[in-house]
């Protein structure tokens, strides 16, 4: 994902959005934090041992924190950004029951969306988002490298169609 943002900035292209990373001690995963790709603000997305009752597996959500990024990120992306980036959507992002309605704002809004989407859930990803315009690819070892530039001029095209219209 960040690879792919970066090659749009590079571009030309106006990207925000946000990422969640893995946090890692001593080797082992303690937990996600969501990354704010404007402003580098994070938050715990997850966390091992943290105080809630809200769980997916053995991390407790910290939804409270990621609530307040996402609606940051995309309430400013709504005036600055041709492309909004999501990494991820996925069972913790969807339990904040204001995520997908937001996320689905962006593309009612005009905004191309550039999402990875958790493998339990790509194959509903056209009914969860409420499109049928969806494009979408398998990350495998094969087309790994390859991908955000593909992805990159499939945006770029449809930048240039919408342009056009």
């Amino acid at each position: 994902m960040v690879k792919a943002v970066d090659m749009l900035k590079e571009r030309g292209v106006s990207v925000d959005g946000f990422v969640t990373l893995e946090v890692r001690e001593r080797g082992s995963r303690v937990g996600f934090k969501a990354i704010d790709l404007t402003t580098g603000v994070s938050c715990w997305l997850a966390k091992l041992g943290a105080e809630g009752n809200m769980r997916v597996g053995r991390y407790t959500l910290l939804l409270h924190d990621f609530e307040i990024l996402y609606s940051n990120v995309f309430d400013r992306s709504r005036s600055i950004a041709q492309v909004v980036a999501v990494d991820e959507i996925g069972p913790m992002e969807m339990r904040s029951p204001l995520f997908l309605p937001a996320v689905r704002d962006q593309i009612n809004a005009g905004k191309i969306l550039l999402a990875t989407i958790h493998r339990s859930i790509h194959g509903s990803s056209k009914s969860l988002l409420g499109r049928t315009d969806i494009m979408s690819w398998e990350v495998n070892q094969t087309n790994r490298e390859l991908l955000p530039s593909l992805i990159c001029d499939q945006i770029e095209r449809s930048l240039r169609t919408e342009h056009s219209l």
